[in-house]
């Protein structure tokens, strides 16, 4: 039992190299981050530092990649390499997340991290430059939420934005189940997420434990890919929950039950 719980994901890991082998060569695998043409932090008022990496082609269109909740800017280690002969890639870590450290002040809401977008906006397209906002679940909803802080940069500083894998209002809304969900918002979810909070270093532990013994990697292979993935790619996805702090991603979850972006669709006259 203790060999499995520490571990069972090796032998998952043997298992999947058998029956689902890496295409091409080991550059294309996902663990391996391409090296940056650049690194810099971004000091914000309450006290975190934004950390920001740059990519590609100097004299390309700047893409500004905002990740998911819970992950890094790791995620887009592919695009880093399939769009750097093409793009310049501005790519940040969300505070609390990666290499950006936390705010004093514990504010994780979409619209403090809107706020820090535009710090990468600024840095990124200088003021002169348009940038394109790409943006991956929660990145969708700050990116939107941006829209609506800051609506003269549309069509200036800001020529159009990608939303993948998000919603424009608060998720429990848009999600699966979304009825159910809506239901235990308020006497189940949200004391759930201040739990997690008090509870965090145990809870740590416990995602660790579940990365070694496997069950992460078995967790992510049923929820989010679709049959074909190598065990490079699953062993990546599982290792994020081992490297966010519980306490954070539970405090922008709690943002993310109070964001809506709705009213502001209309209004963004840029592509989308």
């Amino acid at each position: 039992m203790l060999l499995l719980t520490l571990w069972g994901g090796g032998i998952i890991g043997a298992v999947l190299r058998v029956i689902r082998p890496a295409k091409g060569n080991t550059a294309k695998d996902p663990r391996n981050a391409p090296i940056p043409l650049a690194q810099h932090h971004l000091k914000r008022p309450d006290g975190s530092g934004l950390y920001v990496e740059v990519h590609g082609t100097a004299d390309g269109i700047p893409l500004v990649l905002t990740h998911g909740w819970g992950l890094h800017g790791a995620e887009w280690n592919d695009l880093k390499r399939d769009l750097g002969d093409r793009f310049r890639l501005i790519v940040w870590d969300e505070p609390g997340l990666g290499r950006s450290s936390r705010p004093s002040n514990r504010d994780y809401s979409i619209e403090k991290l809107s706020h820090d977008l535009h710090a990468v906006v600024e840095f990124a397209g200088g003021g002169k430059t348009p940038v394109v906002l790409v943006g991956h679940s929660i990145g969708g909803m700050i990116n939107l939420t941006f829209c609506r802080l800051y609506p003269a940069f549309l069509g200036t500083k800001v020529m159009g934005i990608v939303l993948t894998h998000t919603t424009p209002t608060n998720p429990t809304r848009t999600t699966s189940r979304a009825a159910l969900y809506t239901a235990l918002e308020t006497p189940v979810l949200r004391p759930l997420m201040y739990l997690t909070i008090a509870l965090s270093p145990l809870l740590w532990i416990l995602n660790w434990l579940a990365y070694r013994n496997g069950l992460a990697h078995l967790s992510v292979m049923r929820g989010s890919f679709a049959g074909t993935e190598t065990w490079e790619q699953v062993d990546f996805a599982a290792g994020f929950q081992t490297q966010a702090s519980p306490a954070v991603v539970a405090r922008g979850m709690l943002g993310m039950m109070s964001y809506d972006a709705l009213p502001t669709l209309p209004a963004i006259g840029i592509p989308a």
